[in-house]
């Protein structure tokens, strides 16, 4: 059983095992600002669901690479952009290959760079973050959940809701101690 798990686990849906590029947090470090977005991971859309009798000119929800946003800030002061950053590069640099087979992300950063737009969308609960340059995906990274209070308090702090928590996360947490 333990095996399986574990097995299970190293199967991170389409993701990379490899470490995100250290110049991918050093991009966005260097960006004037960063904007953070909270998204609701149970509503991937690909195309907008409207019923016949809703106005299909009607405003929708915003979304982010198919995901529902739920808010978002621009972070321009360089302390607080760079505490988050700091979470995130401490994230990527705790992650010893481990990932659940699941995508349901509840934050995303979005920077730009001389002339490049960076987005990076965060599933902290099952240890995997996506990556997209200019608009293209590329190999996504692991992270661990450690970089979450922190994403969580600069969109509160904001006053941006965030998505409810996952109903258990005490899976991975199980499969992590289990490896011990």
């Amino acid at each position: 059983m333990r095996f399986t798990i574990i097995v299970l686990l190293l199967l991170g849906a389409g993701c990379s095992t490899e470490r995100s590029p250290t110049t991918l947090v050093e991009k966005l470090r260097e960006a004037s600002s960063i904007e953070l977005y909270s998204l609701d991971p149970t509503l991937l859309k690909s195309e907008p669901v409207v019923a016949p009798d809703v106005d299909p000119q009607a405003e929708t929800e915003p979304l982010f690479h198919d995901w529902t946003v739920l808010g978002s800030t621009v972070i321009s002061d360089k302390e607080a952009s760079g505490a988050l950053l700091d979470a995130l590069q401490a994230g990527i640099d705790e992650n010893d290959g481990i990932a659940a087979a699941c995508f349901t992300p509840r934050h995303a950063i979005r920077a730009q760079h001389e002339g490049t737009t960076y987005d990076v969308i965060l599933c902290f609960d099952c240890l995997q973050a996506r990556l997209y340059v200019d608009d293209e995906r590329q190999d996504g990274f692991l992270v661990m959940g450690s970089p979450q209070p922190i994403f969580d308090d600069a969109l509160q702090s904001a006053g941006i809701a965030l998505a409810p928590p996952a109903p258990t996360r005490s899976s991975v947490e199980r499969a992590l101690n289990s490896r011990d």
